[in-house]
Formats: C-alpha cells, structure tokens, sequence
C-alpha cells in the first residue's frame, strides 16, 4: 500500500520573493517577534516567526506563498501593508487628484467663457477692451493651467 503524501516545503523568508518576503517581516514585528528572515516560513510565532492564521491575509494565502504559488495581492491586501505599497498607492491617489484638479479647472474655463461673452457681449467691437479685459486674462490663465495639467496626466501614461 502506497502513501501519498504531500511534500510540505520548507521556504526560508529570504528567499521569497518580494513583496512577500517583506510582507512576512512586517508580519513578524506585528506579532510581536523581531524581523529574522533567516527563519522557515512555516515556524511558528514562539519559534520567532508569526501566526499564518492570526495575519492580515490569512493562512491559506501564506501556504500558497510557501508552496511557491504566489497568490494574487488584492487592493485590500495592499491596504493592510500601506509601506511596502506606498509607492504604488500615492502614485493612484496622485493620478486621481489630478483628475479632480482637471475637472475644477474645467469647470472655471465655463464661468471665466461666460464672465468674458458677458462683460464683451458676441460682437467684439472694441478689441482693445477685450485684449485688456480680466475675464479675457482668467480665461487665458485657465487655459494655460488645463494644458499644464493635461501634459502631466499624458506623461504618467
């Protein structure tokens, strides 16, 4: 009669690759033990190491990550490690402010067109008094800002 038994790996931390392996040391200092990635990854938290099922994402995800089938990390992980991903998140809320920025700045171009058709009427007989116009400098300013904004949103691309 044959056995079959699974082969339980026995991955040190160092040698994961990141962001785990930083995942795995921040898990250790929230429970209370030092970093030591010189530690197996499936020790146990009064060996040193941190309880797979007391952690942020639970033992089946650090089984996966010890079998070496690195498991997807969720934005809901990520937010549970705010300084391993803090790059990538500023990076997102960056891109979104900058969208809201733009939609202001948008919404200031209309006001700043009606102010100007207001003061200078649709004719623009007097074109001196329209160059010199405040309504026509806000516009201009506007405008300028929208194109800054736009150039920088199509670098991030």
């Amino acid at each position: 009669m044959q056995i079959n038994q699974k082969i339980f790996r026995e991955m040190k931390i160092k040698d994961l690759k990141q962001p785990y392996r930083e995942m795995a040391l921040i898990e250790q200092e929230a429970q209370g033990n030092k970093r030591n990635e010189k530690l197996q990854l499936t020790k146990f938290k009064k060996e040193g190491n941190f309880s797979w099922l007391r952690s942020n994402c639970g033992a089946d995800f650090w089984n996966d990550v010890n079998e070496e089938n690195y498991p997807e990390i969720t934005p809901e992980i990520k937010a549970k490690f705010p300084s391993v991903f803090k790059d990538e998140i500023e990076d997102k809320y960056k891109e979104f402010n900058l969208f809201i920025i733009l939609k202001g700045l948008e919404l200031l171009k209309e006001e700043f067109e009606k102010d100007f058709y207001r003061d200078n009427g649709f004719e623009f007989e007097n074109k001196d008094a329209i160059l010199r116009s405040p309504s026509r400098r806000n516009l201009l300013s506007v405008n300028r800002q929208i194109y800054i904004v736009n150039e920088f949103i199509n670098l991030k691309k």
